[in-house]
């Protein structure tokens, strides 16, 4: 969604000006970036230890496997011994001695070699625990930020709320818990960071998939304007819609748009179809991404 984040920015200079004179909103869009960052990093870090843990278990099998081989070192060495050394080296036979010296030489080098390699390989065993447990703390750590910016953000937000009701400013926040959906389907795909640690990896989405039929009415969530529509890579046919107080809401894999830059649309007024069995949708404050979780009414029984 590049050229939608481009879109965002240029969108975002335009109303730059106006923002600095509302401090709540300010702190509010602040709070908003910090929660998208932080729920990234925690999914980063889930993926970290999960590699972290795959690599101990893998160490953790080679030092047993050295820890066989030099049992087997051991065992062979005292055995030797116990065959007398003279009967090995005081051989009649000049070249049977030479080669039995360059033997052991050879046996005492591998000996040396296995047991600098379990040292080592134990080494890295110890780095990487300690490593495991620092990104440990930091993922615990990382929760603990999360949980306090979302207690700040909820604070805030109820504080903005207030502020729009003393000035009598309409916002789309107003309507928060009451906007109707986008497309009566299923989510596929939920708004934020999803890790997978069978495969060692994370995505982040800044919004949400729906599982949707093809021709399916897409409806706009609240009253606004169209200030996009333009088809964008992977997703195609793409609306934003404005509304008050510097929302916006997405939507993408759309077809048979039914409205033009500029128009008006109402809460609930079907703006496209659903071009195929995904339909994306996101919500920006800014050019924030923020969970939609929470601003729809109610699924329909």
């Amino acid at each position: 969604m590049n050229n939608l984040i481009v879109a965002f920015s240029i969108l975002m200079f335009s109303v730059s000006a106006w923002s600095v004179a509302e401090e709540d909103v300010i702190y509010l869009k602040g709070i908003e970036s910090q929660i998208s960052q932080t729920l990234e990093n925690k999914a980063q870090l889930a993926i970290e230890i999960e590699e972290l843990k795959s690599r101990i278990t893998d160490i953790e099998k080679k030092l047993n496997r050295r820890k066989i081989l030099i049992s087997q070192r051991i065992r062979a060495s005292q055995s030797l011994q116990r065959s007398e050394w003279a009967e090995f080296l005081l051989d009649p036979d000049f070249n049977r001695v030479e080669r039995n010296l360059r033997i052991l030489k050879k046996l005492s080098e591998y000996d040396s070699k296995i047991f600098s390699e379990y040292h080592r390989t134990l080494s890295i065993l110890k780095m990487s625990k300690k490593n495991l447990q620092d990104t440990e703390d930091q993922f615990s750590s990382s929760i603990e930020q999360l949980q306090k910016q979302q207690d700040e953000f909820f604070t805030l937000e109820q504080i903005r709320i207030e502020s729009l009701q003393r000035s009598k400013t309409e916002s789309l926040l107003l309507h928060k818990g009451k906007l109707t959906r986008p497309l009566e389907g299923y989510l596929k795909v939920d708004y934020g960071a999803t890790s997978d640690p069978t495969n060692l990896y994370y995505t982040f989405s800044r919004g949400v998939v729906y599982n949707s039929a093809r021709n399916q009415a897409v409806r706009a969530i609240g009253l606004g304007k169209v200030i996009f529509s333009d088809v964008l890579p992977h997703w195609g046919k793409t609306l934003i819609v404005q509304h008050d107080d510097n929302y916006y809401s997405v939507y993408s894999a759309v077809a048979d748009i039914k409205k033009s830059v500029g128009d008006s649309v109402a809460q609930g007024e079907a703006i496209a179809k659903a071009a195929r069995t995904e339909f994306y949708f996101e919500l920006r404050h800014f050019d924030n991404p923020i969970n939609p979780s929470g601003w729809f009414t109610e699924r329909k029984k």
